[in-house]
């Protein structure tokens, strides 16, 4: 099927929604950003997700027929470091400042860059959050000291995910069933 949009078009959004559900954003924020970067590059697209794989649906309103492509979604690790990289591209595309064939090539650089903080720093900040939660409830230090162990049992499966394409596709059931364990 043909269609007046260009592959090089496809291929961003495509590489867009694998690099941004990978750093941590949702499909919710996905289908958003995808529907305004789309507007702006003169098509209509939809993303809709289906547990580990998203649809993308491309059509013109001038046009009769549509598009569609399922995408294999990655074992979601988050960088919010580069989810931020990723959310300035879409801006400046969005804005016009940056062509589809640059944002390529930033979202090859993205990807490229190493993790700004290490698997220390992001485990600390698993139990540091974890902890915390009770303390806005007026919960005692024990509730304090097992929120802190959730947050490190939390992080200990997101690297799991990471190695495992099963916990990958089952992290937040995964992730609630042994939290309920506790």
């Amino acid at each position: 099927m043909e269609t007046t949009i260009p592959n090089e078009t496809y291929s961003f959004i495509v590489k867009l929604v694998k690099v941004a559900y990978g750093y941590g954003a949702s499909v919710l924020e996905l289908k958003t950003a995808i529907a305004r970067l789309s507007a702006t590059l003169g098509f209509q697209a939809e993303a809709v997700g289906q547990g580990p794989v998203a649809r993308l649906t491309f059509w013109r309103e001038d046009e009769g027929e549509q598009q569609s492509l399922f995408v294999q979604l990655p074992a979601p690790s988050i960088d919010l470091s580069k989810a931020v990289l990723i959310d300035e591209l879409v801006a400046d595309v969005e804005a016009g400042t940056s062509l589809v064939a640059e944002g390529s090539a930033r979202l090859e650089q993205i990807e490229s860059k190493p993790a700004q903080f290490g698997p220390l720093a992001t485990g600390l900040a698993f139990v540091l959050i974890g902890a915390v939660i009770p303390v806005f409830f007026a919960a005692s230090w024990v509730d304090v000291a097992l929120g802190g162990l959730m947050g490190l049992v939390a992080f200990g499966i997101m690297l799991l995910a990471g190695r495992f394409s099963w916990v990958a596709r089952t992290l937040e059931f995964t992730t609630a069933f042994v939290a309920a364990l506790l």
